[in-house]
């Protein structure tokens, strides 16, 4: 995470405060991968399941 934060110009903490979890970072950056690569319709079924994992992830919590 100091890594990612490193490059791109931010405090390491603010990761944490932008995402639920750690694992949502790289996440987030695939799912933009995926939406610069395949077009809006994967993007949008992808933003779905990273959503839905999140809403469970935070079920647990």
């Amino acid at each position: 995470m100091r890594k990612i934060a490193q490059k791109t110009g931010v405090s390491h903490n603010a990761s944490y405060l932008h995402f639920a979890y750690k694992e949502a970072v790289p996440a987030a950056i695939a799912l933009e991968g995926f939406r610069l690569l395949s077009g809006e319709t994967v993007y949008r079924s992808m933003r779905f399941l990273v959503c839905l994992k999140s809403s469970v992830m935070m079920a647990i919590v």
